[in-house]
């Protein structure tokens, strides 16, 4: 019996307008999915880079919008199988 109470967690986040990318990782359960909204807007659904959620780790990539100016916020949201979920923001500024 496995009791998996440990959150996953985000590593090597980075911001390189237009995308960011980071992993979603976990020490005992496969990673269920990652989700980001920008600017307190609806969670969207992100596919892994793999294109399917089956590992403990996952990294994935943030594409966004081409005319976005300012600063913004950009939450992630993981969940892994035993349903423990962990949270990120970022703050990004666009000088454009």
């Amino acid at each position: 019996l496995l009791v998996d109470n440990r959150k996953p967690r985000f590593s090597g986040l980075s911001v390189r307008f237009p995308y960011v990318t980071g992993l979603a990782k976990d020490d005992l359960s496969t990673i269920r999915k990652v989700e980001y909204r920008l600017d307190n807007g609806p969670w969207r659904l992100l596919d892994p880079r793999d294109a399917i959620y089956d590992s403990p780790a996952e990294m994935f990539q943030v594409r966004l919008p081409a005319n976005l100016r300012g600063s913004h916020v950009v939450d992630l949201r993981t969940e892994d199988e035993a349903g423990n979920v962990a949270a990120r923001g970022l703050i990004i500024n666009l000088k454009r």
